[in-house]
């Protein structure tokens, strides 16, 4: 991040294990979840805290791996994302993994 010159605009946060633990609403514009969300024991929280944190607008990009992951399971990943007030913003899936941006609005 330094070496790239993004130190200013980037800002790597480290969760609990049980909570993402930031103290603001409304506060970051993106999160990813990067092949993590099924190793989660209560995804629903994680969900509604992530909504919570991201400014109106702001983006989740969701990605988990095919193959470890199985489509149900994604797809109940995608329920608890809808029942915290994301919507679907696009499908990019592929042939490895699943993967979804989701959006505030």
């Amino acid at each position: 991040i330094n070496r790239q010159g993004l130190s200013d605009r980037v800002i790597l946060h480290q969760t609990l294990a049980d909570s993402i633990n930031l103290p603001d609403k409304n506060y970051v514009d993106f999160v990813i979840a990067f092949h993590m969300v099924h190793e989660v024991p209560r995804p629903g929280i994680l969900f509604s805290e992530v909504f919570d944190v991201l400014k109106k607008g702001g983006i989740f990009l969701l990605s988990e791996p095919k193959g470890h992951v199985k489509k149900e399971e994604f797809d109940q990943e995608l329920i608890h994302a809808k029942n915290a007030g994301f919507t679907c913003f696009s499908d990019k899936s592929g042939l490895m993994e699943y993967q979804i941006i989701l959006k505030k609005s």
